[in-house]
């Protein structure tokens, strides 16, 4: 249940607050924001970085820092479409543009070329986990159809009714032309009764007449499979961003980490829009137009474990859209 709440939705902007809640960075008047509360704890931290804490019993695992971190990086991505040639000036560039540190000046993804619908055998599992992407994009290149695919990773136990999904209905690059997300179990490692399960997330679109990948998160085994929270518009700025979060747990104490993409078609590569580290701690993260102006926000709860007697303060946080970026704009106090 999102801990948000009635109370955030009745009251009126105070102080630096309103420069964040409720505006979306144009001329035009929004709702009234936020104030202070008798006994509500507020913290208002525009344009900084969010720290929280995550609690861990002595003893307990704990996960690598970058275990939850997707890469946004494009180079490293290998294109697959059915000219070599393709597939080699597309090396040529990545390697120039790691040198050079700049966009090259041709351009770097021209969607305009996908691959015509076929209708090819479905492809083995391969025994490596590491070595699935490649064969989903090389399925994809040959015209081969999501609704196969989704069919092909549920027969090897890659979906299952726990979760996974292929979903090819978003033009997240505003091309006009839809890409594919596809997220899957190591089915490798898959327990049905185990609390989390670890997996990837792949963002495919059309390349040099085939399918590469635009965007993964990379394989962590401490690391759950990544949930998609919305593919659709954010911000009011009529294009779809991608928000999906990712979870690691400990013995007493389970942490989400939120992200929200966008796509830059400059550098031809998805970009986060959140500025700081969007965690939940024993809580969901949600999404809601929290303040009515139009523009959703991402809610994030924070539950730390009892310590002791003294029970610690349990707070949700509100990231909120600058017409720039998403910022930590006010955290509340809940009981």
């Amino acid at each position: 249940m999102l801990l948000v709440g009635a109370a955030l939705l009745g009251i009126s902007a105070c102080g630096p607050l309103g420069d964040v809640i409720g505006q979306r960075g144009t001329s035009t008047p929004t709702p009234e924001g936020f104030a202070s509360t008798p006994g509500i704890l507020r913290t208002a931290t525009p344009g900084g970085v969010l720290s929280v804490w995550v609690v861990t019993p002595p003893g307990a695992l704990e996960p690598p820092d970058t275990a939850a971190t997707p890469n946004p990086d494009v180079p490293g991505s290998r294109p697959v479409g059915p000219a070599a040639t393709a597939t080699a000036l597309f090396a040529t560039i990545e390697a120039a543009t790691a040198v050079a540190a700049a966009p090259p000046p041709a351009p770097y993804y021209q969607p305009d070329k996908c691959p015509p619908p076929g209708v090819p055998a479905p492809p083995d599992r391969p025994a490596n986990f590491n070595d699935y992407k490649d064969r989903i994009a090389a399925y994809l290149s040959a015209g081969g159809s999501p609704t196969v695919l989704e069919a092909t990773l549920r027969n090897w136990g890659a979906i299952t009714d726990r979760g996974g999904v292929v979903q090819a209905d978003t033009d997240l690059t505003g091309d006009g032309v839809r890409e594919i997300i596809v997220t899957f179990y190591n089915p490798h490692t898959y327990n049905d009764e185990a609390l989390l399960n670890a997996g990837q997330m792949l963002v495919l679109g059309c390349d040099s007449g085939g399918y590469r990948v635009l965007y993964e998160t990379p394989f962590n085994p401490l690391v759950a499979l990544p949930e998609l929270l919305r593919v659709g518009d954010m911000n009011a700025d009529v294009r779809a961003e991608l928000v999906f979060f990712t979870e690691t747990c400990s013995r007493s104490t389970c942490a989400k980490d939120g992200k929200i993409l966008t796509w830059n078609a400059q550098t031809g590569a998805f970009k986060e829009l959140n500025n700081g580290q969007i965690v939940a701690i024993n809580g969901r993260i949600g999404i809601a137009d929290v303040d009515g102006d139009g523009v959703l926000e991402l809610t994030a709860q924070i539950n730390p474990p009892r310590a002791g007697l003294a029970a610690p303060a349990r707070v949700v946080d509100v990231w909120d859209w600058t017409g720039t970026d998403y910022v930590l704009a006010l955290r509340e106090e809940v009981e």
